[in-house]
């Protein structure tokens, strides 16, 4: 218990705070380890949120069977994290910031362990009309959530909820804004050759690039999953 309570304390200091982190407490030699129960305490808080508009969303209760869709639903996140990881240190090498792969993967993690709590809050409107368009077509392949965003902003309603959806939309996008200049001001801050331009360069096109493989391969995973979840229940009641 005293570990857990630990793990979250250091969480809330170094992934939620990330500002006050330091290039040099990423590359000391148990940062990797910290850094990595950063990141999964940030994954089961924005999982856990999900998981809750999920269960808004469709109006059902949790069974033992949805327990499966967790460990997935982790999973395809865990995998979507590790590649970020990589593509980014390719990135720096071919630019010429020749950084450790473990030194990256330290930034990364602490950065989207507080990065991805915040989104999982700030994106919670838009993913529950996601999953109500995605339980109705059941087409893994399409865009329910850049769908749900554009619908949510085009509906007539009342102005107080057109704010609160605006809000929503600019704090994600600040959010994601904010631990990404974090991580290239960690980034640059390590090894021989320094380069703040550099890193944004590789940073921008590893984002970019993983951006690519989110669309294609780890949306269209995640949705297959919500649609079978739903659809099992469905077929059940």
């Amino acid at each position: 218990m005293a570990d857990r309570i630990a793990i979250v304390a250091v969480w809330f200091e170094k992934s939620l705070q990330i500002g006050r982190l330091k290039p040099g407490e990423a590359a000391s030699p148990k940062a990797l380890r910290e850094a990595l129960a950063c990141y999964l305490t940030g994954l089961v808080f924005s999982r856990a949120v999900f998981v809750l508009v999920y269960f808004a969303s469709t109006g059902q209760k949790f069974e033992i069977g949805d327990a499966i869709g967790i460990p997935l639903a982790l999973l395809v996140q865990l995998v979507d994290a590790a590649l970020f990881v990589l593509l980014l240190h390719l990135c720096l090498l071919l630019v010429g910031r020749r950084l450790r792969l473990r030194h990256v993967a330290t930034v990364c993690c602490y950065a989207l362990g507080g990065q991805l709590p915040f989104i999982a809050v700030f994106t919670a409107y838009f993913r529950y009309s996601a999953i109500q368009l995605a339980l109705n077509r059941q087409d893994p392949s399409l865009p329910y959530l850049g769908a749900a965003i554009t619908s949510a902003l085009e509906q007539r309603q009342d102005s107080s909820i057109r704010i609160l959806v605006l809000v929503c939309l600019c704090l994600a996008v600040a959010t994601i804004l904010f631990y990404s200049a974090h991580i290239v001001r960690l980034l640059s801050g390590l090894g021989a050759a320094k380069s703040t331009a550099r890193t944004w360069m590789a940073y921008i096109a590893g984002f970019c690039v993983n951006g690519l493989a989110m669309i294609y391969y780890f949306n269209p995973a995640m949705w297959l999953l919500i649609i079978r979840l739903g659809g099992s229940r469905g077929s059940t009641q």
